[in-house]
């Protein structure tokens, strides 16, 4: 009994001692320390407002440290809330990567995320001219433009080799490769468009083909379109395009763009060519060698020399036709030159050269004859002027020199024209002249033939086909 006694007086201590430092504990006196809010920045954390105890360092939300909490709920976290922009951006090239911008803080000008890199995906050529560049991070395909096109002709959207894109029509959606440029391109109804010098060479003798763009041919050598054996007896139109810096050279009996015509050749253009084929009995021109067939609208400016027969434009017009063509450039160191053309058994209609003209013969059988339109004609000449430096000069034969025509037989020629005081000189035999020994055409000032009354009114040439300014030749439009 006494045990017990003794156990129980020691829980009852151990009991009422508790209950004391619980007391004790209670009524603990917090010391309170206030902390102001603070704003969070771009780079800083910020906290809203608190209280903490100095004494025992708990935290509360009141004043009254009633409500505590943990540190961490006190922070407000650092954020980039002024705003964003995009630095950077830049759109691709044909030779470099394009990118959309990266993303900054438009407080601070931290970095916040990278821009993606992409190229072009298609730019469309309308007229040779930038018309929408389309870049891969729009879509995969596209609704091609449209637009008008005149009667009897098509249009179609092509690559630079000349793969179509859309129909005839221009119309459908095409899913494109990852970077092409695409050329708006029009041309005739039934004839096979043209793209590349490629398509050129591998044109048919007896087809129809509609040239849809400007081809360069950069400096290389060119095999003519048509020879006697295979003349080209088709229909090319070259559609007011040009064709230009390629080289003729070689032993060839007929040189030029084309070599031996007996089709119909229109409005084309020869710019930049040295047609060279040195050989004494051969036909060169800078459009045509030989031509029994017909072009119209058609012009050439460039060199050509070495041959029998050589003119800026025809080197025979043999019973062909030429009409509303021109020709400018240099023509020399053959027997027969002629601005336009060499020598013409055929019609020449509403033409013009302004060629620096120069024949010449060293040998017995060929005399020498130049012209500033036409070398020697037998055909007919009608509603032409020439303009331009004429030299003729031989050692053993005749010579002939003309500011229009060198030499020429029959009436064929009317209405045709020549600037006054043209610069004309004949040698033979060592001896040297400044008079023509042709003077058919009538002499005009050289004002007057670049006068626009003088090609409406005079010769009676239409504003339809040619461009006409006071003081500038014509060109065709």
């Amino acid at each position: 009994m006494r045990i017990k006694r003794i156990a129980f007086c020691a829980l009852g201590l151990f009991v009422l001692i508790g209950s004391m430092l619980a007391l004790s504990a209670c009524s603990h006196s917090h010391t309170p320390e206030k902390h102001e809010a603070k704003s969070a920045t771009c780079k800083r954390d910020g906290s809203i407002a608190y209280w903490s105890c100095s004494d025992c360092g708990k935290v509360f939300s009141d004043a009254g440290l009633q409500k505590e909490i943990a540190l961490s709920e006190t922070v407000i976290k650092a954020a980039h809330t002024g705003g964003t922009e995009i630095r950077n951006e830049k759109a691709p090239t044909e030779t470099e990567a394009g990118c959309t911008g990266d993303t900054h803080c438009s407080g601070c000008g931290e970095r916040l995320a990278s821009g993606e890199t992409y190229h072009s995906l298609v730019t469309l050529f309308v007229n040779g001219e930038v018309y929408q560049t389309l870049y891969q991070a729009d879509k995969e395909s596209y609704t091609l433009p449209i637009f008008p096109i005149s009667v009897g002709m098509h249009a179609a959207w092509y690559d630079a080799e000349g793969n179509a894109y859309t129909d005839a029509f221009s119309k459908g959606i095409r899913t494109l490769p990852p970077v092409v440029s695409l050329y708006y391109q029009t041309y005739r109804m039934g004839y096979t468009p043209i793209f590349t010098a490629e398509q050129l060479r591998g044109i048919s003798m007896n087809g129809s083909y509609y040239l849809a763009c400007d081809l360069d041919l950069g400096g290389t050598e060119w095999r003519p379109l048509g020879t006697e054996s295979t003349p080209f007896v088709g229909h090319f139109d070259g559609g007011g395009h040009t064709v230009s810096d390629f080289r003729i050279t070689g032993a060839l009996d007929h040189a030029g763009l084309f070599g031996y015509n007996e089709g119909t050749v229109e409005r084309l253009g020869a710019l930049d060519f040295v047609i060279d084929p040195n050989n004494d009995e051969g036909y060169a021109g800078g459009l045509v060698g030989y031509n029994s067939g017909r072009i119209e609208a058609c012009y050439a400016d460039g060199t050509v020399k070495n041959a029998h027969l050589a003119g800026g434009l025809v080197g025979y017009n043999a019973e062909g036709t030429i009409k509303n063509c021109f020709a400018r450039g240099e023509v020399s160191q053959s027997h027969c030159a002629g601005g336009l053309v060499g020598t013409n058994g055929g019609s020449i209609e509403n033409c013009y050269a302004a060629a620096s003209v120069s024949a010449s013969s060293t040998q017995a059988a060929y005399a020498s004859a130049a012209g500033g339109l036409v070398g020697t004609n037998g055909g007919e000449i009608l509603g032409c002027f020439a303009v331009g430096a004429v030299r003729s000069s031989a050692s053993s034969r005749s010579v002939y020199a003309g500011g229009l025509v060198g030499k020429n037989s029959g009436n064929g020629v009317s209405h045709c024209y020549r600037p006054e005081g043209q610069d004309i000189r004949v040698t033979q035999n060592g001896a040297q002249s400044g008079e023509a020994t042709n003077t058919i055409g009538e002499a005009m000032s050289s004002e007057t033939l670049r006068s626009v009354a003088f090609a409406e009114e005079t010769l009676g040439w239409s504003v339809a086909i040619w461009q006409l300014s006071d003081g500038e030749y014509p060109v065709l439009k």
